[in-house]
C-alpha cells in the first residue's frame, strides 16, 4: 500500500505581514487534511506567535492514534496568511506494505512488519522480518524510492 506525500495550502489569516498566524487554526487544518487520508490524529502542536510574513517557515507535529509523530513543515506563501503544510517524508503504513512486499515475493516467504505509520524520507529504509519460503533470511529492508511512495525491496540475513 502507498500513501502519498501530503501537502495543503490554505488561508490562516489575513491582515497586515505582523499579523500573527493562529496556531489553532494551523493545528486544525493539519489535523483535518491529515483525517481526510484516513489517519487517526490525536492531537497537532504548532508553535504559537508565528506571523504572517511570505517565506517564513516553522514545524508543528502530528501525533497519531499509534503514538506515532509526524514532523510538518509549514511555510509562509504571502504576507496575507496563505501557508502550505507538507508531511516531512512520505506517510507510510508499515504493515500494509510490507503485506505488498510480501505479495511481490511469493515464495511462500512471510513478512511481518510493524503495525505503525510513520513518515519516512524519500531513500530511506525500514526492515521487517520473515520467514518461510526456501531463502534463509530473517529480514526485507523497504526502502522508499519517491514521494508517491513507490519501494523497493532487498531480502538480508
Amino acid at each position: 500500500m502507498r500513501l502519498h506525500a501530503l501537502s495543503m495550502t490554505l488561508l490562516l489569516s489575513a491582515c497586515d505581514a505582523t499579523t500573527a498566524i493562529s496556531p489553532d487554526v494551523a493545528q486544525k487544518s493539519i489535523q483535518y487534511g491529515l483525517e481526510d487520508r484516513g489517519l487517526v490524529v490525536t492531537s497537532v502542536v504548532c508553535p504559537p506567535d508565528q506571523h504572517s510574513k511570505a517565506g517564513a517557515t516553522f514545524s508543528c507535529t502530528a501525533t497519531l492514534a499509534t503514538t506515532d509523530v509526524l514532523p510538518i513543515d509549514v511555510g509562509v506563501l504571502d504576507d496575507s496568511g496563505h501557508v502550505k503544510w507538507d508531511v516531512r517524508g512520505v506517510i507510510v503504513h508499515e504493515k500494509l506494505m510490507g503485506a505488498g512486499v510480501e505479495a511481490k515475493l511469493g515464495g511462500g516467504i512471510h513478512v511481518t512488519c510493524a503495525d505503525r505509520v510513520a513518515a519516512i524520507p524519500v531513500g530511506s529504509s525500514f526492515t521487517c522480518d520473515t520467514s518461510g519460503g526456501n531463502v534463509p533470511t530473517k529480514h526485507v529492508v523497504i526502502t522508499i524510492l519517491d514521494a508517491k511512495g513507490t519501494e523497493s525491496s532487498a531480502l538480508t540475513p
